[in-house]
């Protein structure tokens, strides 16, 4: 079975002698290489090719253009974001980002420790991890520290923490994080250097509190606009919606199976396919102990595949990389399915309810079942047979943009906004 996702120009001699703590491990063959990096290597962002890397001249030259040598006049706020995805945590914090902004209250930054399909993170002063000179993550930071003198850092997702530990100014760690992904990582020690840690779920802080780690609950909000769910002569679909990263986490293998059960409803599925492929009709996996909590029953184990045959009414849609087609799409759907094994608040479902879409949610998904209503499904646990009934006896209902929830946001909206803000403002 091949590496799914492993770097065409993954150079494995190279990997292995550019991280001395890997040959003292024991990992010394091709194979170890590969899955060290599929495992752990990809999620720690460690180098895995010989490339050239810019001199601190050659950065300051490259970057100059967006005030880096300019005189600071103000306060200065570096949020470090983890992805330039079309995904929850990146999508928040630049909503946070681009108010802070507006208010002028500080000098604002942006550093992108991973690249993605969201090219909007080029309206702020961007700079890329991957440029910063320096042979550590300490010694990035070092150079950044030393460069721009920041007064506060605002780290997003436990997956920015191995570069934003090493600041020295006041830090403010924002954790979007589900168990699995907490638990990946294993990082909780770093934790302990921010002045503030902000969590979206009970979930997420009861698992801190374990580790001795207090955080505070700060709800998720959308500035969301009626006008932006306006279609105009769009009428809706019969199918069923499923979204996510293609992955057991996501539940893709309940979809399969709560299809299975209605071969005569059409069902969705919107999502990358960073961590699956399709060969022959038959969907593969890669599973990982860390990432995935599995069924009693099912045959996912630690370090395995997971494969299945396609059900035939069952249809991958793709990544999204436009917001208005990814809303497009939840307005024709039916009804949406968070069969999620572990997440804190999925925005999807506020997408959903917006437009009045029914959902069966369950509660291990995270906390998004709180602002679902009785015409929808909310359950424990993954209920096979309930959530057949319920779809059985669905009937399609009119997409409308609901009002009520939407006022609920727009409240929510400047109380939490304000919570985000109050914390930073506090810490600078």
């Amino acid at each position: 079975m091949g590496y799914h996702n492993l770097p065409k120009d993954f150079d494995w001699k190279f990997y292995i002698s550019f991280h001395k703590d890997l040959s003292l491990a024991g990992i010394k063959t091709e194979k170890d290489a590969m899955d060290h990096y599929f495992n752990h290597g990809r999620s720690e962002n460690r180098i895995y090719k010989e490339d050239k890397e810019y001199t601190e001249e050659e950065f300051i030259n490259i970057y100059k253009n967006f005030g880096i040598l300019d005189k600071k006049e103000k306060k200065r706020l570096i949020f470090i974001n983890h992805y330039e995805s079309l995904t929850g945590a990146p999508i928040l914090l630049k909503e946070l980002i681009r108010y802070e902004v507006k208010k002028k209250e500080f000098d604002v930054w942006v550093i992108s420790m991973k690249e993605g399909d969201d090219i909007s993170w080029s309206e702020f002063k961007n700079i890329k991890h991957k440029h910063i000179p320096g042979n550590s993550e300490k010694d990035k930071s070092n150079f950044i520290e030393k460069l721009l003198d920041p007064d506060l850092i605002y780290s997003n997702t436990f997956g920015s923490i191995i570069f934003s530990k090493y600041f020295k100014c006041n830090k403010i760690l924002s954790s979007h994080d589900n168990r699995s992904i907490l638990e990946y990582m294993n990082n909780f020690k770093d934790c302990r250097g921010f002045n503030k840690i902000i969590v979206a779920c009970n979930n997420t802080k009861n698992i801190l509190l374990k580790f001795g780690i207090y955080s505070e609950i700060v709800p998720y909000y959308m500035e969301k606009k009626e006008e932006d769910y306006s279609f105009d002569g769009l009428e809706g679909e019969d199918f069923i919606l499923g979204a996510g990263f293609v992955s057991t986490r996501k539940g893709v293998d309940r979809f399969f199976k709560i299809a299975e059960r209605i071969p005569d409803q059409k069902f969705i599925w919107v999502g990358s396919f960073s961590e699956a492929e399709i060969e022959n009709n038959r969907i593969i996996i890669k599973g990982n102990v860390h990432y995935d909590f599995p069924d009693e029953n099912s045959n996912i184990k630690e370090f395995s595949v997971y494969e299945s045959e396609i059900p035939k009414n069952v249809k991958f849609y793709g990544l999204v990389t436009s917001y208005k087609e990814l809303i497009k799409i939840f307005y024709k759907c039916k009804c949406f399915l968070m069969v999620s094994r572990d997440d804190t608040f999925p925005l999807v479902v506020i997408e959903s309810k917006l437009m009045n879409k029914n959902v069966v949610n369950l509660k291990e998904s995270g906390d998004s079942h709180k602002i679902c209503d009785s015409g929808d499904l909310i359950i424990d646990k993954f209920d096979l047979e309930e959530i057949e009934r319920y779809l059985k006896n669905l009937k399609p209902n009119k997409t409308i943009f609901n009002e009520s929830l939407s006022e609920y946001l727009r409240k929510n909206i400047e109380i939490n906004r304000n919570k985000y803000l109050g914390i930073i403002y506090d810490s600078r």
